[in-house]
């Protein structure tokens, strides 16, 4: 594949402008020396995505399921694929395109206005799908969501010492 090829495989798609929040001061010396949230019963194991560029929506259902799961005490499984299937905007270059990536940003949105239905019942495909969002089986909607500011490892510390913290990471160089 050509690069170009190899970066539409990848799933990610940065928007061309972010809103990032300033940087913040963070007393590191305040925080835990380590948390691993698998032993706290916030991380679920490991999925796969299959052949589906939907990185971006594996990375907010984990965060989402981890700050569930702190909050209300139940470790469960959202549907990634109720993310691919419905929270596109084929029309905006920057809105998510299913299984042709997009940004988490753009999925926190999207479970503003629209609860996050179970694994189990809007099941993964690792396919583009139409969307059969039911609002009855919705479990969970996002009510805020910060955005870290890039390059401050004080802050992305801080902040997963919180919660489970949904990440990119740009696997489309060659340097990677």
């Amino acid at each position: 594949m050509s690069p170009a090829e190899f970066n539409q495989r990848l799933g990610l798609r940065l928007p061309k402008t972010v809103n990032a929040t300033k940087k913040a001061a963070v007393d590191v010396d305040s925080l835990p020396s380590s948390v691993d949230w698998r032993n706290e019963g916030a991380v679920n194991p490991v999925k796969n995505q299959g052949s589906c560029g939907s990185c971006w929506a594996f990375s907010a259902v984990g965060a989402l399921e981890g700050a569930y799961a702190i909050s209300h005490g139940q470790l469960l499984q959202f549907s990634e694929q109720q993310l691919v299937d419905c929270s596109r905007d084929d029309d905006d270059e920057e809105g998510n395109q299913g299984c042709d990536g997009g940004w988490m940003d753009n999925a926190f949105e999207y479970a503003r206005h629209n609860a996050l239905e179970s694994e189990q019942d809007y099941k993964y495909t690792a396919s583009d799908d139409v969307c059969s969002y039911d609002a009855s089986k919705g479990i969970v909607t996002v009510h805020k969501f910060v955005r870290l500011p890039e390059n401050n490892g004080d802050a992305i510390l801080e902040a997963a010492s919180r919660q489970p913290v949904s990440v990119a990471v740009n696997a489309g160089s060659l340097g990677w």
